[in-house]
């Protein structure tokens, strides 16, 4: 209202003149979403809603941090997956899953917002609803099949890993490999790298397994790891979670959760390459508090 009365009093000369301005020295467009600068670290995650089953995607700028909204990609009911995991092929996305009744299922996206493939049986011969219920993708070739938790609330056994040569087309046959052994006393793999690197929740705690030893990142609960970071549910409204990387210097920390809930899982994805390395701080180590093996700040 105020800027109306404003315009009233300008006068009529005034008002013909700052029409011509606009006419002949127009502002500036409002900038539109490409002219925006890029995000300098950027993620996609992709999570399975609770009321549908449908497969959504939900943008991350991590650098901001700030999640886009979200886009449902794929409509099929993805519930019925026990386990879903997901590799990136450049723009492109595969995405794995296991049965109830024990099959193993690749599916793939060539760019981000659009849907799967159907459905591609593979590793056929294998129990897959025996050998886990939790996928990982190590690295670009590799897929970890982790057993589900026994009587104690513990893995009751360690990952099987297969190499997937095919990975990016769906071929059917995948080797197994000698499995990385751990103590099991581990409720959630975040990733792994057979004989090198595990990463895994435990009693509360956010761990990783290497050079022969367990070392403590800090406080864990149920994290994911999509892309290179953090994720997890929140309780009261299932929405996902962007986590700060925990580590000595900087305390377990939300850094940005997305405007929409209800989803039932979040999909793990990995970028990396079989060359890529682990770098790991020197720093003094922590005294694990129930086991004889030392741990310390990554």
């Amino acid at each position: 209202m105020r800027m109306s009365l404003q315009r009233l009093r300008l006068g009529p000369a005034v008002a013909v003149a700052v029409a011509l301005a606009a006419v002949l020295c127009p502002l500036p467009a409002s900038p539109v979403a490409a002219e925006e600068p890029s995000c300098a670290k950027a993620d996609v995650v992709l999570a399975v809603r609770q009321a549908d089953g449908a497969l959504a995607e939900l943008g991350v700028c991590v650098s901001e941090p700030a999640f886009s909204a979200e886009i449902v990609v794929d409509t099929r009911d993805w519930r019925g997956l026990r386990g879903l995991a997901a590799v990136r092929d450049g723009a492109a996305t595969v995405v794995y899953g296991t049965t109830t009744d024990g099959r193993l299922l690749w599916h793939r996206r060539e760019a981000a917002g659009q849907p799967f493939s159907a459905a591609v049986e593979i590793g056929t011969g294998i129990d897959w609803a025996a050998a886990g219920g939790q996928l990982l993708v190590p690295y670009r070739g590799q897929l970890a099949v982790v057993a589900g938790v026994d009587g104690t609330g513990y893995l009751a056994t360690g990952a099987r890993i297969f190499r997937h040569d095919g990975w990016a087309t769906g071929a059917p046959t995948l080797v197994e490999e000698p499995p990385l052994h751990w103590e099991p006393m581990v409720e959630r793999v975040l990733s792994i790298q057979w004989g090198r690197y595990l990463e895994a929740t435990s009693d509360g705690a956010h761990l990783r397994f290497h050079g022969g030893n367990w070392y403590n990142y800090g406080p864990g609960g149920a994290l994911v790891r999509s892309g290179s970071s953090l994720y997890h549910l929140s309780w009261f409204d299932n929405a996902v979670v962007l986590q700060g990387e925990p580590n000595r210097r900087q305390p377990l920390a939300i850094l940005a959760r997305s405007a929409t809930g209800g989803y039932a899982s979040i999909v793990a994805t990995t970028d990396r390459a079989p060359t890529d390395a682990r770098t790991f701080d020197a720093t003094p180590p922590k005294l694990c508090s129930y086991c004889p093996v030392p741990w310390e700040w990554q």
